[in-house]
């Protein structure tokens, strides 16, 4: 069982190098249009064990832990 936790969206820049635009509505904006948040989360597992949901970001980006945005896939 996963569970995800939403930080404010100051703290999240914070943790994710200061990218914009970074934080929930993102988030959640992002999610609604690609799919539900399981099933992105499952998606991108194989692809990338350190995308974290929470680190989408901009023009479609997820962050990495050390703040480096890489273009996301989809599909």
């Amino acid at each position: 069982i996963f569970t995800f936790t939403l930080p404010q969206p100051q703290e999240l820049n914070k943790r994710t190098g200061g990218i914009a635009g970074a934080g929930p509505y993102t988030v959640y904006k992002d999610f609604a249009r690609v799919g539900t948040l399981v099933q992105m989360f499952i998606k991108n597992l194989g692809y990338h064990a350190l995308y974290w949901p929470i680190g989408w970001g901009p023009g479609g980006c997820f962050t990495t832990f050390d703040g480096q945005g890489e273009q996301g896939r989809t599909g």
